[in-house]
């Protein structure tokens, strides 16, 4: 069976990978790493100051993706380290989206044919997590799959 683990910068996420492998994989089961960012949108672009009547068309495709791009290269090398000397079969996909985090995760996990998700949660109260939304809230109840959501 593959895994979708899905992970960020975050010590919880880091966790999450951590505690799947020690507590609950399978030798026969493949990982897949997963990492899914935002693109930001002119609408969601903050700039200093005010309002801003226009925005450059090459301000997402120049600017952006160098950012997302070292931020995948760093995590691509922290998990391509913690699993190439393990006897494990794993894949490290990262992608950057326009879809809402949480749906973008449901989606990877159909596009890599997972059958099970393991994700970390940030442990938002209740008043937090109904006004921000929960990337775990959403994947439990939208996946297809078993979810995992490893809370510390």
């Amino acid at each position: 069976m593959k895994v979708l683990i899905s992970v960020d910068g975050s010590e919880i996420a880091e966790k999450a990978f951590e505690w799947y492998l020690e507590n609950f994989h399978k030798s026969q089961n493949e990982i897949v790493v997963g990492h899914v960012v935002e693109k930001p949108s002119a609408y969601h672009a903050h700039f200093a100051g005010g309002a801003v009547s226009s925005i450059p068309k090459d301000y997402l495709a120049e600017e952006i993706p160098e950012e997302i791009q070292r931020e995948f290269e760093l995590l691509k090398k922290k998990y391509d380290a913690k699993l190439k000397n393990r006897a494990i079969k794993y894949k490290l996909v990262f992608e950057a989206t326009q879809d809402k985090l949480g749906e973008a995760i449901v989606k990877m996990v159909d596009k890599e044919h997972c059958g099970a998700i393991v994700t970390g949660s940030r442990g938002m109260g209740m008043i937090k997590r109904a006004i921000l939304g929960s990337v775990s809230d959403y994947v439990m109840h939208n996946s297809k799959v078993p979810v995992l959501i490893y809370h510390a």
